[in-house]
C-alpha cells in the first residue's frame, strides 16, 4: 500500500509528466450526421496566433513612420531621448521612476503616469511583465523611448482580468527620470 508522502510523490510526478509535453493534440467532435473526429493542434494553432501578432505589430510601427529595432524575444524598441554623460543604467535591483503611457495598439488608453505623478518599480522586485522589465534594462536616466510587448512578453492569452484583454499587445511611450542604484526598501 503506498504512504500518503508517497502517493503525493506520484501524483506530483504524474501531473508534471502531463503538463509539461511541447505538443498537446485534442480531439474534437464535430456536430451533426456525418460527426467525424478532427485533431486540432495547439503548437501550431499558437504559431499561427504569434505570426499574425508579428505581422501586426509590424504592419502598425510601418504606418506610424517609426524607426524601431526588434531584440531576441521578440520586443519592439525606439529610444529616441539622449541620457545626460554619466546617467546611471538601469539594472536588476534598481529602483526606476518613469512617466509614460500605456496603450493598446488601437489607441485605447490604459495607464498614464506624469511627472506630477510618476511610477516607481524596482527591477526583480516589483510585479512587472518580462517585456517591461527587458524594455527598462535598455535605459539609462533621461531616456525616452517608445516600447511594443507582444502578447508573450506581456500579459500573454489570459490578459490581467480587468483592463488588459487577452493577447494584447501593448504600447508604452516612456521616460526614465530617476535611477536609485542602491533603493531603500
Amino acid at each position: 500500500m503506498w504512504s500518503g508522502r508517497a502517493a503525493a510523490l506520484l501524483a506530483v510526478c504524474l501531473l508534471a509528466a502531463g503538463t509539461t509535453s511541447c505538443r498537446k493534440v485534442y480531439r474534437v467532435e464535430q456536430a451533426g450526421a456525418a460527426a467525424r473526429p478532427q485533431q486540432v493542434d495547439l503548437t501550431a494553432a499558437q504559431a499561427i496566433s504569434v505570426k499574425q501578432e508579428m505581422e501586426s505589430i509590424e504592419a502598425f510601427v510601418a504606418r506610424s513612420g517609426w524607426d524601431m529595432q526588434q531584440s531576441g524575444t521578440g520586443l519592439w524598441y525606439e529610444i529616441y531621448g539622449e541620457a545626460p554623460a554619466g546617467a546611471p543604467e538601469v539594472e536588476y535591483g534598481n529602483a526606476v521612476k518613469a512617466v509614460y503611457t500605456l496603450r493598446l495598439l488601437n489607441g485605447a488608453l490604459l495607464e498614464e503616469y506624469t511627472e506630477d505623478k510618476p511610477r516607481t518599480w524596482i527591477l526583480g522586485k516589483s510585479e512587472m511583465t518580462a517585456g517591461l522589465s527587458e524594455a527598462l534594462t535598455m535605459l539609462k536616466k533621461g531616456n525616452k523611448a517608445r516600447f511594443i510587448l507582444p502578447s508573450h512578453l506581456a500579459y500573454g492569452f489570459s490578459g490581467n482580468g480587468t483592463d488588459i484583454p487577452p493577447r494584447a499587445t501593448l504600447l508604452y511611450d516612456l521616460e526614465v527620470v530617476e535611477v536609485l542604484v542602491e533603493p531603500k526598501i
